[in-house]
């Protein structure tokens, strides 16, 4: 009997009713197969575009996110051209991913209504509308995974993956750029955005890279390199995510963590010998970051738990430990903020629903650090940002995102990309309570739509079709 052909409304492609079992009560969901690009299908314009936007903010970081004007920046040109396609929309998406698995479009959408809520709270408690409503984008940036799975149907994994190694690389171009361009050039109009911009979320990068590893090559090698050298010249959130991604990924890869623990360590080793025997070599990016020495960047780590310690490895390694005080100082204020925000709920209603949008927790508590300083907006922990604003109905909310993408990655095949994806999930939960990874675009951005791709791509690489029984 020749099984019947229907067509997907999303993705276009024929699947087969005999690749499903009838008893088991799901819906009809399509072969593995039919999720993958058909051959010869060409990626299009908007497609284009969404990976264009998305390199941007990887390679560019802060700068890339602040081309516009207030309330409407790259991220959210791309939600609207998202939402007006004729084909394939933003929301024919959402709606295909209600109908097939409701939990984490019902969680994006709730989280989104709160964010509404909460910032007419702040518009009718006397806050002006732009600061009432600045905050609002942390919830709808999420939408930005239902992006990324529709791009998804043009792509293949092995697109992606030759996309991601081509960003390591560029990331330790646009990092030394960085380096040479006068860090006082800002953009017209800001007063504290460079010109030149710093990558952003490079541990993101670099993990999938070392999760994808098949064979050594040239170019793979390279990739890795600069990847690593973009991550050392960032935030301490992103080093300590890379950190505790490397350590996820080394477990999950099992049988092959050999190879990537070799690669990971020889890369290491080199680096460090070569700092050591050519010290003039490794780049001095100047401020808090200083010469990219391993000692330095240990120290700069270990300052985050133990100054003491710190002061000790910068001392041993003959280096000045003046920078460590701007360092350890950094974590400390982190920790004020952290417990004058929480400190600030003194209600019952403020712990269940925040101060709303509008309030500036950022006024809690104003940090001057000699010729570094400046006034600190957001806390640098998300978790501490939405019990602040929007209580523990929108963090409980948001959890229920994570959780609802968790159970929907647990349900893919065992896979190399699947190994990749839970390991960078790990980096960025690191980066978000320990950094502005969610409260400002030019990391969330990314991450979400990154996110959203590669969660197809692991639906499509790891469902096997099910057979009818008899």
């Amino acid at each position: 009997m020749t099984p019947s052909r229907r067509r997907d409304p999303l993705w276009e492609t024929p699947y087969s009713t005999a690749t499903l079992d009838p008893s088991s009560g799901l819906p009809p969901f399509p072969a593995a197969e039919a999720l993958r690009p058909r051959p010869g299908r060409r990626r299009s314009l908007f497609t284009n575009f969404s990976l264009f936007l998305n390199a941007g903010y990887l390679l560019e970081g802060r700068t890339f996110a602040y081309l516009g004007v207030p309330g409407f920046y790259p991220g959210e040109l791309l939600l609207l051209l998202a939402s007006l396609r004729r084909r394939n929309n933003l929301w024919h998406t959402y709606m295909d991913e209600l109908r097939r698995r409701p939990l984490l479009p019902l969680a994006v959408a709730l989280f989104l209504v709160w964010g509404f809520v909460e910032s007419f709270r702040g518009y009718l408690g006397g806050y002006s509308l732009l600061d009432s409503f600045r905050g609002l984008a942390a919830h709808y940036y999420p939408l930005l995974l239902f992006v990324g799975i529709g791009v998804a149907g043009s792509l293949s994994t092995s697109y992606v993956m030759r996309h991601l190694t081509t960003l390591n690389i560029l990331m330790g171009v646009a990092g030394i750029v960085s380096v040479w361009v006068p860090s006082d050039l800002y953009l017209p109009w800001t007063s504290n955005v460079s010109v030149v911009g710093k990558p952003a979320v490079p541990c993101f990068t670099l993990l999938l890279a070392i999760a994808l590893i098949d064979r050594i090559s040239l170019r793979l090698a390279i990739s890795v390199t600069m990847a690593e050298f973009a991550l050392l010249m960032v935030a301490r959130s992103a080093i300590l995510g890379g950190l505790a991604g490397g350590i996820v990924l080394l477990w999950t890869r099992r049988g092959e963590r050999k190879r990537a623990f070799l690669f990971l360590a020889v890369s290491a080793i080199l680096y460090a010998g070569i700092s050591a025997t050519i010290p003039w070599v490794v780049p001095d990016v100047g401020g808090r970051i200083g010469a990219l020495s391993p000692s330095r960047i240990a120290s700069r780590v270990v300052a985050i738990f133990d100054s003491d310690l710190a002061h000790e490895i910068a001392v041993y390694s003959g280096e000045d430990p003046l920078y460590l005080d701007a360092e350890a100082g950094t974590a400390q204020w982190r920790r004020k903020f952290w417990d004058a925000a929480i400190n600030s709920l003194e209600s019952p209603g403020d712990w269940i629903a925040g101060h709303g949008y509008g309030f500036s927790l950022g006024g809690l508590l104003s940090v001057a650090w000699g010729g570094y300083g400046n006034a600190v907006r957001t806390p640098h922990n998300f978790v501490v940002f939405l019990l602040g604003y929007t209580g523990i109905v929108g963090l409980f909310l948001y959890g229920l995102i994570v959780f609802a993408f968790g159970m929907q990655l647990r349900q893919c095949r065992p896979s190399r990309l699947k190994n990749g994806i839970i390991a960078s999930a790990v980096g960025i939960m690191i980066m978000a309570f320990s950094g502005n990874l969610f409260e400002s675009p030019f990391g969330a951005v990314p991450t979400y739509l990154t996110m959203g791709i590669l969660l197809q791509l692991a639906r499509g690489e790891g469902r096997r079709p099910l057979r009818r029984k008899g």
